[in-house]
């Protein structure tokens, strides 16, 4: 995108060319819901994606108005992420804004802030991520068991995370094209990286300690996780996490493997 003549010098965004957005909205009917551990996610443009508060173990807490109805079967619109700055919980651009995605003070033309340091705390509740979603319930103290849909059935992981690292940041776990991936709840896999990055599927990539992260546009910025097997909403355990065993000195398994991966990280 550097060579576009548009002005932007090349790696400014970390992106050297354009995704397929109908790819990544793409909602297969047989992905809706939960049909297994691991399946497609996408935010919600095309179609609903069947995935309720009752499939996602989760509490309405977790979203913010108006997003706090018909969780799973309502759908979006592009100008929901994209266009002037709004207060939360209101489509409305503030002063003399335009509406519509015509102009942003912010990158990619969004609603607000985006960066590699996204949900890091204290949490900065105006960027993007947390126009939707409730920034208690990912980085802030509510570790109720089911409140984000991330839990092992009695803590909030989310939340448990951000307290462990202090500087949990969301493009380690997910990945930075929120459009739609391959992977539940948009989530990276560096034990399954592939042609997006230019690798076979299937390919582990090196990430065995605190100093190292996986950098390939424009999906992985800083992604650090790695899922041996994926659970269902409320069932995640550390076994989960850590590498597949196909590259020597990955940092272990489980606990083990996130303190020697993420504790302390750059």
């Amino acid at each position: 995108l550097g060579a576009s003549g548009g002005g932007t010098p090349a790696g400014t965004n970390n992106m050297q060319q354009y995704t397929n957005q109908a790819m990544e909205f793409q909602a297969p009917l047989g992905d809706q819901g939960a049909p297994g551990a691991n399946h497609r996610s996408w935010h919600p443009v095309i179609e609903p994606t069947g995935r309720t508060l009752a499939i996602r173990n989760m509490g309405t807490g977790a979203f913010l108005a108006p997003w706090t109805n018909d969780v799973g079967t309502q759908t979006m619109y592009c100008s929901d992420c994209h266009g002037s700055s709004t207060a939360t919980t209101t489509v409305v651009p503030t002063g003399d804004r335009p509406w519509g995605p015509h102009g942003s003070e912010n990158n990619f033309i969004l609603k607000g802030p985006w960066s590699v340091t996204t949900g890091g705390t204290p949490v900065a509740v105006n960027t993007l991520c947390f126009r939707c979603h409730d920034a208690g319930d990912y980085t802030g103290t509510n570790r109720g068991g089911g409140t984000s849909g991330f839990s092992d059935g009695q803590d909030n992981l989310h939340t448990l995370h951000s307290e462990r690292l202090d500087r949990i940041r969301c493009n380690w776990c997910h990945v930075a094209v929120p459009h739609g991936w391959k992977n539940k709840a948009l989530l990276v896999n560096l034990n399954d990286v592939g042609p997006e990055a230019g690798l076979p599927a299937g390919t582990e990539v090196p990430i065995g300690n605190a100093n190292q992260t996986y950098n390939v546009g424009p999906y992985y910025m800083n992604a650090k996780l790695k899922i041996r097997t994926f659970a269902t909403c409320g069932n995640w355990a550390e076994g989960n996490c850590c590498s597949n065993g196909t590259i020597p000195g990955q940092g272990g398994v489980g606990r083990d493997w996130m303190r020697n991966v993420c504790e302390v990280p750059p």
